[in-house]
C-alpha cells in the first residue's frame, strides 16, 4: 500500500535544503510514497517544493487528511502542543521527531509520560555533534531505512530546474558574465554573521569589472541600497525562489554569508564564496565548487541549538563580531582570483 507521508517544515530556506535528503531517501526506498509538506512559506520555503516533482502537495496549514507517517524535525517541525493536538486527531499515524530539551524539567516530564507510551510515536535524540543533514536522515532509523540507503547529498529535482531557467530568461542576464551577492542575511534581522556594509563596498570596489547582481529579501532593500556602484543590479525583493535558482545556476560565481541563499547554491554547480563566522560548521554545507573564508575563532560557535540565539549573541558578543570583521574584502577577493576568475 502506498505510504502517505506529511513533513511540516516551518522554517527559512536553509533549513528546507537540509530536508532534501529525506525526502530523495524516502523516494529512493519508496518509489510510489505521497510526500506532503506543510509551511508558512517563511523565506520562500514552500516554493522549493511546489516544482519539486518528489513532493506530492505543499500546504500552508495542517491539511484534514489521514497519514501513514508524521516527520518531525528540530529545524522546521509544529510546536509541541500541535504534535499533540495532531496525536489526538490522528491516533493511526506513526509520528517520528527529534528530541531535544534543555534543562527543562517540565519538558522532561510531558516527554516523558505523554510521548515514551505512546504506540505511535518514536523519538529521536539529536546529536549536537552530527551535521544537520545526518540528524534530519535519523529519523528514518525508525522506518527502518539503514544508514547505508541514506542519500546524504541535497539533490534538486529537474523538474524544479526546468521551471527555474524559464525563469532566469525574463531577467535578459548574459549566462556567466555576472557575479551574484547576498549582501545581507537573516532577512536583515540582528545577527553576527553579518559582514560589514563598507566591506562589501569595498569587495565590489575590486570586481569593478564585473556585474554584479544583489539578492535578497525585501527586507535587506533599503541595506543594500548603500551601495551606489555603476555596476551593480539590486534584484533583493525582486526575483521568487524559483527565479532565483535560475540566476544562481547561470551565475560566474556567489559571494555570501551563511544564508539560505548560500545553501540553495550548493544544490547547483555553480561555484561559490562563503564568509563564516558564528555558527557551528555543522550548520556548513560542503560542495565541491564552494570556497570557505573562516577565521575560526576560538570564541565560534557563539550560536546556535544548544547556545545562545542570533539576537542574544550579537548584543553579548565581546571580541566586537570579530569572526566576520576580521574576514577583509582583500581576502576573499583573493580568493575569487586565485580559485574562480583564473578559471573562467
Amino acid at each position: 500500500m502506498k505510504k502517505k507521508i506529511l513533513i511540516p517544515i516551518y522554517t527559512g530556506l536553509g533549513d528546507c535544503v537540509f530536508i532534501l535528503p529525506v525526502i530523495e531517501s524516502l523516494k529512493v526506498i519508496y518509489p510510489n510514497c505521497e510526500i506532503d509538506v506543510v509551511g508558512d512559506n517563511k523565506s520562500g520555503g514552500n516554493e522549493l517544493f511546489i516544482f519539486d516533482g518528489r513532493v506530492s502537495n505543499v500546504y500552508n496549514s495542517l491539511p484534514n487528511k489521514k497519514y501513514d507517517i508524521l516527520l518531525n524535525f528540530i529545524f522546521g517541525g509544529i510546536s509541541l502542543k500541535k504534535l499533540l493536538i495532531f496525536k489526538l486527531k490522528n491516533l493511526s499515524t506513526k509520528i517520528i521527531a527529534h528530541r531535544f530539551i534543555k534543562n527543562d524539567i517540565a519538558d522532561k516530564i510531558i516527554f516523558k509520560i505523554l510521548f515514551k507510551s505512546t504506540l505511535f510515536f518514536s523519538l529521536v535524540e539529536y546529536n549536537i555533534t552530527k551535521h544537520v543533514i545526518y540528524n534530519n536522515l535519523s529519523l528514518l532509523k525508525y522506518l527502518n531505512i539503514n544508514e547505508n540507503d541514506w542519500e546524504f547529498d541535497p539533490l534538486m529535482d529537474d523538474d524544479l530546474k526546468i521551471k527555474a531557467q524559464e525563469q532566469f530568461v525574463k531577467y535578459n542576464l548574459k549566462s556567466k558574465r555576472y557575479i551574484v551577492i547576498q549582501v545581507g542575511a537573516a532577512m536583515n534581522a540582528l545577527t553576527p554573521k553579518k559582514w560589514p556594509i563598507e566591506y562589501w563596498i569595498e569587495l565590489i570596489g575590486y570586481l569593478k569589472d564585473e556585474q554584479i547582481i544583489l539578492v535578497g529579501s525585501k527586507n535587506e532593500i533599503e541595506y543594500t541600497n548603500q551601495i551606489k556602484a555603476q555596476n551593480v543590479i539590486n534584484l533583493c525583493g525582486k526575483s521568487d525562489i524559483i527565479s532565483l535558482i535560475g540566476i544562481l545556476s547561470e551565475a560566474k560565481c556567489f559571494i555570501g554569508v551563511d544564508s539560505g541563499i548560500d545553501k540553495l547554491v550548493s544544490l547547483l554547480d555553480t561555484p561559490a564564496i562563503c564568509l563564516w563566522g558564528p555558527f557551528n560548521l555543522r550548520f556548513y554545507l560542503d560542495t565541491p565548487n564552494k570556497y570557505l573564508v573562516s577565521k575560526y575563532k576560538k570564541c565560534s560557535p557563539c550560536t546556535g541549538l544548544d547556545l545562545l540565539t542570533e539576537k542574544d549573541a550579537f548584543y553579548a558578543c565581546k571580541f566586537k563580531l570579530s569572526c566576520m570583521n576580521d574576514i577583509k574584502p582583500i581576502d576573499v577577493y583573493n580568493i575569487y582570483q586565485q580559485n574562480i576568475s583564473i578559471r573562467q
